[in-house]
């Protein structure tokens, strides 16, 4: 019997001992998990186990804000998991998801050119898919009123400023500069022509290029082919120095020196930016360029106006007739073969590849992933596959 208090007090410490073990294991499941489970970074609980802010991983695994992979693998659309790994609603977070009230601003540098007019289609409908608004300032190829539309994007409070096809590159620099030091992405087309794919440099941050090198290196050769190895070309552009038509311009002079046989005679320039502009310039070109052989437009309306001259004159089995951009006004003369062929950019394509751009800078994607240079693709059309060509409309329908 006097063993029975040493044996009593060995049972009270045992209890003692469950009581403090238990007690630690509650004020953990109080102070660590969350009301299933998740654990943050910092120990405060979540409510629906996604990872916190600062990219700590849920108790199963559900990817952290900063886009980490859950343990099964699903990532969200913008980063952040659902207790699941699924994704969540797409609203917009504090973690480089895409505001809600983005807004993204398109500076047009003409005023309803068809051209650039499928480009904003195909950039407002890739953003639409996102939710994204777009806004359209048209500086009717005034380099000033380019520069104040530019100024009018950052004022409006635009989150990603595009322009394509500046009417003066060197002018529409200082404005994008400040753009870019307010903290808006600058994205262009054209701007720098890096056929390697060098990224552009500051201040545009991303852009689009039209492979216009490789178009005017086939045209060349084309036309070697076509005139059996000489003849006088002429080459219509514009009358305003737009940095992608002297660059076609270029490009097409480089690329015929490739054919000794080929001289190009003579560059005419359109005021007007239409067939009824071209026409009178061919007449003339023919009266002065009697043996011309062939006559290269920057785009479908100068091509057919062309056309139209060379046809008067009956010369349209003499004079071959070349076309850039693929714009509904050559397509008539593509298919009645008065233009031989039509290298298309594909403007449609480039204005979705430029709101793809601005969607990974809107929700914060890493500037290696969107500040590069995209080459568009290049299609060569003729009397055999213009039947092929989608329209524009059509083009833009597809993409929503």
């Amino acid at each position: 019997m006097r063993r029975t208090p040493g044996r009593i007090r060995w049972l009270l410490a045992l209890v003692v001992v469950f009581s403090l073990v238990a007690a630690a294991c509650g004020d953990d499941d109080d102070t660590s998990a969350s009301d299933d489970g998740a654990a943050s970074d910092d120990g405060a609980a979540s409510d629906d186990g996604a990872a916190s802010d600062d990219g700590a991983a849920s108790d199963d695994g559900a990817a952290s804000d900063d886009g980490a992979a859950s343990d099964d693998g699903a990532a969200s659309d913008d980063g952040a998991a659902s207790d699941d790994g699924s994704a969540d609603d797409g609203a917009a977070t504090d973690d480089g998801g895409i505001p809600e009230d983005a807004l993204v601003c398109f500076s047009d540098p003409t005023a309803g050119n068809s051209y650039v007019q499928a480009m904003a289609d195909g950039t407002e409908a890739t953003l639409a898919l996102s939710g994204i608004e777009m806004t359209t300032v048209a500086a009717n190829l005034d380099p000033n009123k380019q520069v104040a539309d530019i100024d009018e994007c950052i004022a409006r409070g635009a989150d990603v400023i595009l322009v394509p096809a500046p009417v003066v590159t060197e002018a529409i620099l200082p404005p994008l500069q400040r753009a870019v030091d307010a903290g808006i992405a600058t994205i262009g087309l054209d701007i720098e022509f890096n056929y390697d794919g060098t990224p552009p440099t500051s201040p545009v941050q991303a852009q689009v290029v039209e492979n216009r090198q490789l178009a005017a290196e086939q045209q060349a050769a084309y036309l070697n082919e076509v005139l059996g190895g000489e003849g006088q070309v002429v080459f219509i552009g514009f009358v305003a120095p737009v940095a992608l038509i002297e660059e076609s311009a270029a490009q097409f002079a480089t690329a015929l020196e490739a054919y000794p046989g080929l001289e190009l005679v003579d560059r005419v320039d359109n005021p007007t930016d239409d067939a009824a502009g071209a026409r009178p310039l061919i007449e003339d070109v023919l009266t002065r360029f009697p043996d011309v052989d062939a006559i290269v437009a920057y785009n479908g309306a100068s091509a057919a106006g062309a056309a139209g001259a060379v046809e008067a004159a009956g010369l349209s089995d003499a004079v071959t007739i070349l076309s850039l951009q693929m714009q509904p006004e050559a397509l008539p003369g593509l298919a009645d073969g008065s233009i031989s062929a039509d290298w298309d950019f594909g403007p449609v394509a480039a204005g979705a590849q430029m709101a793809e751009l601005a969607i990974a800078a809107l929700s914060g994607a890493d500037p290696s992933e969107w500040q590069v240079t995209v080459l568009t693709d290049v299609v060569q059309y003729d009397a055999a596959n213009a039947g092929d060509f989608v329209a524009w409309d059509d083009q833009v329908a597809a993409i929503g």
